[in-house]
């Protein structure tokens, strides 16, 4: 499982990734996988915001990027973490790379967002014993995601808790069919949460 997973971000990567990076510049730099990557751009452009997102990537990408990042933000929202539950990657690998993340953003901007990770349906498609282990991995990262936000002086989102269905699964109601995307309803909901963490500041 790692080995596929590691071969399939090469080739992302040599493929070149960074062409799937949207053009535009903003004030606000949101970093993570497909998830992200599909952002609508009118609701980008509603926040002043660049999109760095890159589907089929791991955290460990999401660190990578902002490693490699140079200017100044606003805001840094980090929103990565399924791949790496459905690649079957451990917990502390995924909380390892957020804390990374969260340490390279901060250099970039003195606020910092993280958020929790939305669940996969069991409609994706996976057998039902690699979805136990994509949620599990899940809650784990869930559970342990305000402490290690809390320590690295980065503020948390608490996105899983408003678009799942319940403790674990993404609801219908922002599912766009395919059991791990988010629907334009749900992007206008993760639109609005972020805007009302953005404007206390």
């Amino acid at each position: 499982m790692y080995k596929i997973s590691a071969l399939l971000i090469a080739i992302a990567v040599l493929t070149g990734c960074a062409s799937y990076y949207s053009d535009d510049t903003g004030s606000i730099l949101l970093v993570g996988d497909s998830r992200v990557q599909m952002w609508p751009d009118e609701l980008c452009d509603k926040m002043d915001a660049e999109n760095k997102g890159v589907g089929g990537t791991t955290s460990a990408f999401s660190a990578d990027v902002l490693a490699k990042e140079s200017d100044d933000y606003e805001a840094v929202i980090i929103s990565v973490g399924i791949n790496d539950a459905t690649y079957g990657m451990d917990a502390n690998y995924t909380l390892t790379n957020i804390e990374r993340a969260i340490v390279e953003a901060k250099r970039l901007s003195d606020n910092v967002y993280v958020t929790t990770i939305p669940g996969v349906r069991i409609a994706w498609g996976v057998s039902s014993e690699r979805y136990a282990a994509c949620i599990s991995a899940n809650e784990i990262i869930n559970a342990a995601l305000p402490a290690l936000v809390e320590k690295n002086g980065a503020k948390l989102i608490p996105l899983a808790e408003l678009l799942n269905s319940d403790d674990v699964e993404l609801s219908t109601e922002y599912d766009d069919g395919s059991g791990v995307h988010y629907n334009a309803e749900g992007y206008n909901v993760i639109y609005n949460l972020y805007m009302s963490y953005l404007v206390k500041e």
